[in-house]
């Protein structure tokens, strides 16, 4: 799939159904359940929202990141609860997994979810997605098994995709494909340090959706 579309799809998401911009000719999905999960899908795509920062919510989701076990692989317990609530609204047919934030580890894990039911994996596409998948062992699962299906976009200094902390175990499952310039992660936490968390906002607004796709564009022209 065109990433371009991918990160509009993903931008769209945030709207509802009812709202200018929401995407078109797809299928929404909202479980109304605690964990807050809302999708769009059709044509073999679906596309997660990420994290709405007034969603209660999803802020539950987030913060419940210690790891459990989830078809075989150890994942945060948010995210493995989040999936198992919207897995039987979605179609049997699905084979392109995208989301922003939240969003791209639920798209990744529902990937996984449906290649354990046999079915063909073409793309999983995040943007500013967190760590997902806890250990070494489960990571290898997810690598075997998706193996070149995977792209995962960062831009700058985003400090999602370092959630949740690397030394409980968590790990990201591909290489990231770079947007903007990145910081070393320790250089970072000094900065934050010696500016008492003033260069943390700069950062947390290189998360934003937006963001992702005007890098993008400013990628493509140069």
């Amino acid at each position: 799939m065109n990433v371009h579309l991918a990160v509009e799809l993903a931008r769209r998401s945030y709207k509802n159904p009812d709202e200018d911009g929401a995407p078109v000719g797809m299928t929404f999905v909202d479980t109304g359940s605690s964990t807050g999960t809302q999708a769009y899908y059709g044509d073999g795509i679906v596309v997660f929202r990420g994290t709405e920062i007034y969603s209660l919510k999803d802020i539950k989701t987030d913060v419940r990141f210690l790891p459990v076990r989830w078809n075989d692989i150890k994942v945060p317990r948010g995210g493995a609860a989040a999936v198992n609530d919207v897995l039987d609204s979605l179609p049997d047919d699905l084979h392109t997994f995208i989301g922003h934030s939240l969003g791209g580890e639920l798209a990744l894990m529902t990937a996984w979810h449906y290649a354990n039911e046999g079915r063909e994996i073409r793309e999983i596409i995040t943007f500013g997605a967190p760590r997902a998948v806890c250990g070494k062992a489960s990571v290898r699962k997810i690598r075997r098994k998706l193996n070149g299906t995977q792209k995962r976009y960062v831009n700058g200094n985003d400090p999602v995709p370092d959630l949740p902390p690397w030394t409980m175990g968590y790990r990201h499952t591909s290489m990231p494909i770079m947007l903007g310039t990145r910081q070393n992660l320790f250089l970072r936490i000094f900065n934050d340090i010696r500016t008492r968390g003033k260069s943390l906002l700069p950062r947390i607004s290189d998360h934003g959706i937006e963001q992702y796709e005007k890098q993008l564009f400013i990628s493509d022209t140069q």
